[in-house]
């Protein structure tokens, strides 16, 4: 059952943490707040920063296998936070922000469950929609080495592999008895 059409969360872990998003590969900015930094100088400079800079976001249409990569500075409510950090008081760009990007035809399970992963480890906050329970489908859960094989297959191929080695075994055996016999 489908709990809503999009569900959107924004990386907000509690140290402004980063988080590493395994469906693309790549690391996504997270919420910075000066609050949050635990070296005491940090707080010197929150009348210049009072403002957190809010962590990019990432969006999923279940309906149409659509994701993307927001970057909430460009929306029109950050429009003041965004001129304070793109360029400096001389009007020098300082920073450029990275373009919203777009994924078309994702794999809905393994993005609902990587997603709802990140916001049950606390390294992220749900601003849009519900997740829906039990997540529907098989997530991808390995990007890098092969999926492990399952237990029971483990077992039944070392089972096998036993057999077949006994037989082997058994063969020789065999073969040294009659030489013996002779």
């Amino acid at each position: 059952m489908i709990a809503t059409d999009v569900i959107e969360i924004e990386i907000d872990g509690p140290r402004n943490e980063n988080c590493v998003f395994r469906p693309l590969q790549q690391r996504i900015r997270g919420r910075f707040d000066l609050r949050r930094v635990a070296e005491p100088l940090a707080m010197m400079k929150l009348q210049q920063h009072p403002d957190p800079i809010p962590g990019q976001r990432l969006r999923l249409d279940l309906a149409t296998a659509k994701a993307e990569l927001i970057e909430p500075l460009r929306l029109p409510e950050f429009e003041a936070l965004r001129a304070r950090y793109e360029r400096d008081p001389a009007g020098v760009r300082q920073a450029e922000l990275p373009k919203d990007e777009v994924y078309e035809n994702v794999d809905v399970a393994t993005w609902l469950y990587w997603l709802s992963l990140e916001v049950a480890a606390g390294k992220a906050r749900l601003i849009r929609g519900r997740f829906p329970t039990p997540l529907p489908g098989k997530p991808k859960r390995h990007f890098y080495s092969a999926e492990p094989p399952k237990r029971e297959e483990a077992i039944a191929d070392a089972l096998n592999n036993l057999a077949e080695a006994t037989k082997a075994n058994t063969a020789v055996m065999t073969e040294l008895l009659k030489r013996v016999a002779k």
